[in-house]
């Protein structure tokens, strides 16, 4: 797999970087890890979801004269030989497109919940356009649905689903599930 990098240089005055392991542990230059952030920038936790605050907003485990929390971004990076820290994707299925963060599974889990779906990919595709990235959400029916309830179904998936992520690159396509 062929992994995008790019340069994000350096902390804002007031922040540092980390790049740390599973046990949160510095990792060598060179060695890919979760990329976290600390000090002046970095909030308490997420608006009424303690949940998902416990996940990333945590004590820090090195000393740092910034803060006392480090948040967990999300995001794949090692540092450099030279000091820079390298951005290499995401550790999770969030993708940005038109400007806002799209979580794929939370797409998957809205199909999932509509009655007459029984499976639901969802991927997230390059463009060249305004998006960035087109939405492709597969779906397997129930065997006794009726194939016509194809517009139904997709008028009840965009009720459910973030409005922000229904946009013209959202692409809807109906699979039969086989035995392989």
């Amino acid at each position: 797999m062929s992994l995008r990098k790019s340069r994000l240089h350096f902390s804002c005055p007031g922040e540092e970087l980390y790049v740390l392991d599973e046990q949160m542990n510095e990792t060598e230059p060179g060695t890919m890890g979760d990329l976290y952030i600390s000090g002046v920038g970095v909030g308490l936790g997420y608006w009424e979801d303690p949940e998902k605050t416990d996940e990333v907003f945590l004590e820090n485990p090195l000393y740092s004269e910034n803060g006392d929390l480090i948040y967990k971004t999300g995001d794949l990076a090692r540092e450099g030989k030279d000091g820079l820290i390298y951005f290499h994707g995401r550790s999770d299925t969030q993708i940005k497109s038109r400007g806002y963060r799209i979580e794929l599974g939370e797409i998957e889990n809205a199909i999932n919940s509509i009655t007459d779906i029984m499976e639901t990919a969802v991927v997230a595709i390059p463009t060249d356009d305004f998006d960035g990235k087109a939405v492709c959400c597969a779906y397997v029916l129930k065997s006794n649905t009726n194939s016509e309830k194809t517009e139904i179904i997709k008028k009840s998936w965009c009720r459910i689903i973030w409005s922000r992520a229904v946009g013209s690159s959202m692409t809807l396509c109906r699979k039969t599930k086989t035995v392989n």
